[in-house]
């Protein structure tokens, strides 16, 4: 070999005079998985935080009710402005929005804060050196936000639970957020149009 070459060199053609390792036994190989004559192993297909239990699902049942009490509200707001009060005047209908946009922003901030309190009280029962050294206060939700979306599950897969749980619920809320000026501009445009 010249100066500069390496075993085989990344010529094409040439060989490289190292051994190649056996396959683990049980263990399929990267080719076996790429040409779907194996299945991925459990440990490749899973993240971490999930490897260690497989209940890392958040609490659905929760989410579930929050969705479908936004999805009622909005029916029942349907059904009020476009059926009920479709040939109200624009005030009746201003107040009928309204009514449903604070119902729903109640709703949201009421859900906010159990999933906010129930994730800040497990942090402070089971973690309570990191959640003081974080400062978490159930007054500034804020200084929470970098923590639950972060990487970072202190090794408990609980708190990854909460925190999907709890990240769920702010996705809902930026949902809602950005539907109601939606919904306001196609009730009161509707309304003007008559």
């Amino acid at each position: 070999m010249r100066d500069g070459d390496s075993a085989g060199g990344g010529v094409p053609g040439k060989s490289d005079d190292r051994p190649v390792p056996a396959p683990t036994p049980g263990r399929p190989t990267l080719l076996d998985v790429l040409s779907g004559q194996a299945a991925v192993p459990n440990s490749l297909a899973t993240p971490p935080c999930a490897a260690k239990s497989p209940d890392v699902a958040p609490d659905n049942s929760r989410l579930g009710v929050y969705l479908k009490t936004w999805a009622a509200l909005l029916i029942i707001f349907c059904i009020a402005r476009f059926v009920l009060f479709a040939n109200s005047t624009e005030n009746a209908i201003f107040w009928v929005t309204s009514g449903y946009m604070i119902t729903v922003w109640v709703g949201v901030a009421a859900a906010h804060l159990t999933e906010n309190q129930k994730f800040l009280s497990y942090l402070r029962s089971e973690h309570p050196l990191h959640g003081e050294s974080c400062g978490f206060a159930p007054a500034n939700g804020f200084r929470l936000l970098p923590f639950v979306w972060s990487e970072d599950d202190l090794g408990d897969i609980e708190v990854t639970r909460l925190k999907l749980q709890y990240r769920r619920v702010l996705l809902l809320g930026l949902a809602v957020f950005l539907h109601m000026p939606v919904i306001f501009l196609v009730s009161m445009i509707a309304a003007s149009m008559k």
